[in-house]
């Protein structure tokens, strides 16, 4: 028969059961003096200061509030007309620079065109001020 002889160590070189290591730590029962009973107590809900039934006045007076226009109908026609101008000169600002810039490349064309032209006409020959 075999015969086992075992040695028990101690706890305190056991990482888990120390009482020094993190898990136990986050085990460990939470002292009395932390407890949430503690905050609630100190501060009154913000609820109970709010009245939960407007009165009759008041929701009269909130609907009236709700429906004064922000802009009379003129200040309205003045503001759409303002908006129309400013962006009526945008689209005129944008369409004469596509314009220039149309009108350049259309210009550049005819000048190499005509350049190709007298090239093949007159080939390789100086230019003479009499012909």
């Amino acid at each position: 028969m075999a015969c086992g002889a075992t040695l028990k160590r101690s706890l305190e070189f056991d990482p888990v059961m120390n009482q020094n290591s993190p898990k136990r730590r986050r085990c460990a029962p939470v002292s009395p003096s932390s407890s949430p009973r503690k905050y609630l107590r100190l501060e009154p809900s913000p609820f109970s200061q709010v009245n939960t039934t407007p009165t009759p006045e008041q929701i009269l007076h909130n609907i009236k509030q709700e429906e004064q226009p922000l802009f009379s109908l003129k200040q309205v026609g003045l503001i759409c007309e303002r908006q129309l101008k400013e962006r009526e000169e945008k689209v005129r600002e944008e369409y004469e620079e596509t314009l220039t810039a149309k009108l350049a490349e259309q210009y550049d064309t005819f000048v190499k065109f005509t350049h190709d032209q007298l090239m093949r006409r007159f080939g390789e020959q100086p230019a003479s001020y009499v012909s």
